[in-house]
């Protein structure tokens, strides 16, 4: 997968997400944009084993951490108005991650 596909993805898979958040009146506070992210990099690359993979690993490991971050900030910007797009409250939606090393290259 290349950098533009896993961009996208990620850009698509936020997107769901943040408004499924703001379905469940999930609210975006300064806290999640530190720890849920952190906690996200670490749970992929100490506990799923991703440092093992070398750079491919911590690509990956970012990119989880940085998903978080996206989708706590989409979620912000539909609390405070700042998409065109009004929530639509849908099932529950998690985190992106479940990436496995071979998806880098």
């Amino acid at each position: 997968m290349t950098l533009q596909e896993r961009f996208a993805a990620l850009n698509a898979t936020t997107s769901a997400n943040a408004k499924a958040w703001a379905g469940q009146n999930k609210q975006a506070k300064a806290r999640h944009f530190i720890f849920p992210p952190l906690g996200a990099f670490f749970s992929s690359y100490l506990g799923k084993g991703e440092w093992r993979h070398g750079m491919p690993g911590l690509t990956i490991a970012l990119f989880d951490s940085y998903a978080v971050f996206v989708t706590y900030a989409k979620l912000w910007e539909i609390q405070n108005g700042l998409t065109a797009e009004p929530p639509e409250p849908q099932g529950n939606a998690s985190t992106p991650s479940g990436h496995s090393h071979s998806d880098t290259a």
